[in-house]
């Protein structure tokens, strides 16, 4: 038999093999995919990368419930999001609708609807079956290189066969990786607008990811090597989707409208509503002005709920005074554990040291393990678990949080809502931050009168919570200021947003003042770092009641909408 002719034969019978099982091998991939989101899961868990904020948690978990609705209508397989504390700016989708949002993503986004459109987006890998698809693919070229090496006597010919299926191999990943992209951009944006955000915010967190981009947009040979589009391509289809599925019919309009209004977005729905002017001589226009100028007050929420799953890595429990509720605060404590403990306790006095755990009998060493870091036998945990930050993580989170609040400082400025005299007596202590973005010495000159300084030659914790002093004050100052200024109006949107916000099941008094849920949120507890996060993003959000969408940038965002 002629060689060549063999070697398709051992190929094919290989490939067939699995591929001509039809169901069974969908099975085979829909097994790994959820092998493999487990795996994940894990491993960030037991690395004690996800976020013990309850807060974050609560946000991420309550926005991401409303995506879940309209993801489950493609694929019902349940979607799960995570918070990691970790400054890289990405988000990943790793299969079975298991999606882990980075602490660095969450402080580069300045709405709430910039996080969620990152969150549809990547619910809709797991949507439209894209960890399947590579999983496949990963699969049949295993067995396609496995055949040719059976057949192969290894002569040069046989190797540069090989080598051409493995680049052959690259560029299709690299096709499909592209298209996936694509098609995650076009049904995440579906599920954004239909759980009722705003598509705006898809193009303004693109235009800035491209701003960022130290040499601009990428080359021809950069995209065509990339895994994702270039910034320039997602814009223009998102801009074109929502245009032909959103603007263009009566029903969605009014749609988008109404959810955009029930959120607290007033200038937002007006601004879209107007879109139907033309179709219905202005009545759905006049009755969403109506709407409101009504002063609805939410009720009081409640965060209980969410405290359950959020991971107690900072936990520090006194084996000597704690009962059986507050050593059950850790998982690995159950109410068996917990009766052991405090049974030992009761019979042989205080314990002396932690260690003296391992003589209680019926205590396994693999649980002891699990636990000993986080107890004390005075007030202090000294070796709870701790994940020192990287210089590449402490220079994102300096840049992100000094970016986030300038940012704030200066559409402030621009909307008058802070004065001459306050600009120079709270922002002095930034001067030696600013200059750290050179480019950014011509955008924010009329703010700082062009006294900026030189940046430290490194970023260090120290300069970093120096950053952080300068930064939750002025933030507090913005937000407490705006909040002001949308409660003048009488409208409820100001307690229409927190509501939001937080989600359906928050303890925050959302009826206080800025400062007042600024200290529930950052009680000591959960680190300021995920904490800022939080109140960044109320900032943000306040900002769109008052003023309607964002528009930061000197790259106009499609649509002005709001003004």
């Amino acid at each position: 038999m002629n060689t060549n002719v063999k070697k398709i034969i051992i190929s094919l019978f290989l490939l067939t093999s699995f591929f001509g099982c039809g169901g069974s091998f969908t099975e085979m991939k829909e097994a790994q995919e959820e092998k493999n989101a487990k795996n994940y899961y894990f491993a960030f868990r037991d690395s004690h990368l996800l976020s013990n904020n309850p807060y974050l948690v609560a946000y991420v978990s309550h926005h991401g419930a409303l995506i879940e609705h309209y993801a489950n209508e493609k694929r019902d397989i349940g979607y799960q999001f995570e918070v990691v504390d970790w400054e890289e700016m990405n988000a990943i989708n790793v299969g079975s609708g298991l999606t882990f949002m980075f602490s660095g993503m969450l402080r580069w986004a300045e709405t709430t609807d910039e996080v969620v459109m990152i969150m549809g987006h990547e619910a809709a890998h797991s949507a439209d079956r894209h960890m399947l698809d590579a999983i496949g693919d990963q699969i049949a070229v295993t067995i396609l290189q496995l055949g040719l090496i059976l057949s192969s006597d290894m002569s040069d010919e046989d190797q540069s066969l090989i080598n051409f299926v493995d680049l052959l191999t690259t560029l299709r990943s690299l096709h499909y990786s592209r298209k996936h992209e694509a098609m995650a951009d076009h049904f995440g944006a579906r599920f954004v607008w239909s759980a009722g955000y705003n598509p705006h915010y898809s193009s303004v967190f693109f235009n800035r990811i491209q701003q960022l981009r130290p040499n601009g947009e990428p080359s021809d040979i950069d995209i065509a090597f990339s895994t994702h589009p270039s910034d320039a391509t997602r814009i223009a289809s998102i801009e074109q989707q929502y245009l032909d599925q959103i603007l263009s019919k009566e029903e969605s309009i009014q749609e988008m409208s109404s959810k955009l209004l029930n959120r607290g977005f007033a200038r937002e729905a007006i601004a879209i509503a107007y879109h139907t002017k033309v179709l219905d001589e202005g009545f759905f226009y006049n009755k969403t002005i109506e709407e409101s100028l009504k002063n609805e007050d939410p009720p009081f929420l409640n965060l209980e709920g969410f405290k359950e799953s959020v991971p107690k890595y900072k936990t520090c429990i006194n084996i000597n005074t704690a009962d059986e509720e507050e050593l059950q605060a850790l998982k690995d404590i159950t109410p068996g554990v917990a009766a052991l403990i405090i049974g030992h306790r009761n019979k042989n006095g205080e314990f002396s040291s932690v260690q003296s755990l391992e003589n209680i009998e019926g205590l396994s060493r693999v649980v002891y393990m699990k636990i000993k870091n986080h107890l004390t036998v005075n007030e202090i945990c000294e070796n709870l678990p701790s994940r020192p930050k990287e210089d590449y993580e402490i220079i994102n989170e300096y840049e992100a949080v000094l970016w986030g609040t300038l940012i704030s400082a200066k559409r402030a400025f621009e909307n008058g809502l802070i004065n001459e005299t306050f600009l120079e007596e709270d922002f002095f202590c930034l001067l030696e931050h600013i200059d750290y973005f050179q480019f950014n010495q011509s955008l924010f000159s009329e703010l700082v009168n062009k006294h900026a300084t030189s940046s430290p030659e490194t970023v260090n914790e120290e300069s970093l919570e120096n950053l952080y002093d300068c930064s939750i004050p002025m933030l507090l100052n913005f937000s407490q200021t705006t909040l002001e200024e949308i409660q003048k109006e009488g409208t409820g949107s100001h307690l229409k947003i927190l509501s939001s916000f937080f989600g359906s099941e928050s303890q925050v008094n959302i009826n206080g003042s800025i400062s007042e849920i600024w200290g529930t949120i950052n009680n000591g507890e959960w680190g300021r770092g995920s904490s800022w996060i939080v109140l960044h993003l109320i900032n943000g959000d306040l900002y769109r009641v008052l003023f309607g969408p964002l528009q930061r940038y000197d790259k106009e965002a499609f649509f002005t909408l709001g003004k």
